[in-house]
């Protein structure tokens, strides 16, 4: 009698013990058409309480299994090496006959209990599909010839608008009427300082005079003027 209330009180103890988690991935085109084309890398883990830690590798028939799950709320991470796959919760609750799995998307950064799409439930084993999120990309596209990146370079733009100064300036002088014209060279002169622009002051320039206290050309013109 006693042996068989313990029999009967283990296989009721190994029953709510044997929570069963299962996932599988199935074919998410475009991001990932076969499955199949997983590498034998990829690998699931489940995260609990410090120090807990359940690890699940990928199956030929592109499954992750995990068996035996005690009663505790858990991190599900699904790590590949091309695809981004959600971040998920599993909550294992136990009664007094067999325990209950839950799965919700949850979502990084976010306080445990904001809990994304429930996934599914079941009693004592529960299947749920995993989708991945996308494609990790490690390369950069080389991009392509275009003609606008030409015309978005300063340099370039700066060097259409002097052609256009050198060619339709002079067609524009022709174009003006003589007292335009006339105002037009009084500007330029008030600009550049008379005949004698800054280019042509520079030219002249003594700058070894200059150094040894010498009088410049220019400075001896104007004294012999004044005198």
């Amino acid at each position: 009698m006693h042996l068989a209330s313990l029999l009967s009180f283990l296989g009721a103890a190994a029953l709510a013990s044997a929570a069963k988690l299962t996932i599988t991935i199935p074919p998410t085109p475009p991001v990932l058409p076969n499955p199949a084309s997983l590498p034998p890398s990829t690998h699931a883990i489940l995260i609990g309480a410090p120090g807990t830690k359940y690890s699940a590798p990928l199956r030929r028939d592109n499954t992750l299994v995990f068996d035996s799950l005690p009663e505790a709320s858990y991190l599900l991470q699904i790590h590949a090496r091309d695809h981004f796959f959600p971040p998920y919760r599993v909550d294992v609750s136990a009664d007094a006959t067999a325990q209950t799995v839950n799965v919700w998307q949850t979502f990084r950064g976010n306080e445990w209990s904001n809990k994304g799409p429930h996934l599914g439930s079941g009693a004592g084993q529960v299947t749920v599909e995993a989708r991945p999120a996308a494609r990790k990309d490690f390369y950069q596209p080389r991009g392509g010839f275009s003609v606008m990146s030409i015309f978005k370079n300063p340099m370039i733009l700066m060097g259409l608008v002097s052609v256009v100064m050198i060619f339709g300036m002079p067609k524009l002088m022709e174009n003006m009427d003589d007292e335009t014209k006339k105002d037009f060279e009084e500007m330029q002169q008030n600009t550049f300082g008379g005949k004698e622009g800054p280019a042509s002051q520079m030219q002249n320039f003594d700058l070894a005079g200059f150094l040894s206290g010498k009088p410049s050309a220019a400075g001896n013109a104007g004294s012999a003027k004044k005198k």
